[in-house]
């Protein structure tokens, strides 16, 4: 045989013979995977349910309603609160008055009925602050209180007086000592809270007159 052809033979059953292991090769064996397996990077290149919120700010670090931690705020509205004294202090003024009103109910030792003094310092703190007014209104509505309880008692000492010869007037007036004891304790302890900025309230009153 030729060996011209003999070597075209032998060259022509290797490149068959590489045509057959080709074929028989598994798809995508020895070939490295076009892209990262699924899974790996989500899109965008955030891990899932990421570290960054939409905003730019952990959740529960900025309380809704404009940055401002609840119970920050003072409570709106006016009038002081049951117990207590108010979120704003009143001024060197308006405590003066407030005092002034409590102890003005003792002008009753020079000659004055009891009344006149919280009476004529209501008039006068109309325009002085809320703090002076309410203590004024305070100290009038306490004071017009005990004159009634005065009165009630004077006309009862006098009804029961005849009937029983004087002697029923007796615990009457130990009664009425009493309760003009009680208005100077309460009167000296009104002024001395309202110096500390408490919008005081005395027990035993009757509010007739309004804030």
């Amino acid at each position: 045989m030729d060996p011209a052809l003999e070597t075209l033979g032998h060259q022509r059953q290797q490149a068959d013979h590489g045509v057959v292991r080709a074929s028989t090769t598994p798809p995508g064996e020895g070939q490295p995977p076009d892209d990262q397996p699924p899974g790996d990077q989500p899109p965008g290149g955030q891990p899932p349910g990421g570290s960054q919120p939409p905003g730019g700010q952990p959740p529960g670090d900025q309380p809704p309603g404009g940055g401002q931690p609840p119970g920050d705020q003072p409570p709106s509205g006016g009038g002081p609160p049951a117990g207590g004294s108010p979120s704003g202090a009143p001024d060197q003024q308006e405590r003066t008055w407030a005092i002034v009103a409590h102890l003005s109910g003792l002008v009753q030792f020079v000659g004055i009925p009891f009344v006149v003094g919280p009476f004529v310092v209501w008039l006068l703190t109309s325009d002085r602050g809320r703090f002076a007014r309410d203590q004024a209104t305070e100290a009038l509505n306490f004071s017009l209180s005990f004159l009634i309880y005065g009165i009630a008692l004077a006309v009862l000492g006098i009804v029961l007086a005849f009937p029983t010869a004087g002697l029923a007037a007796i615990p009457l007036v130990l009664l009425g000592l009493a309760l003009g004891i009680l208005w100077l304790v309460l009167v000296i302890v009104a002024a001395v809270r309202s110096s500390n900025d408490v919008w005081y309230r005395y027990p035993l009153t009757i509010r007739m007159v309004g804030r």
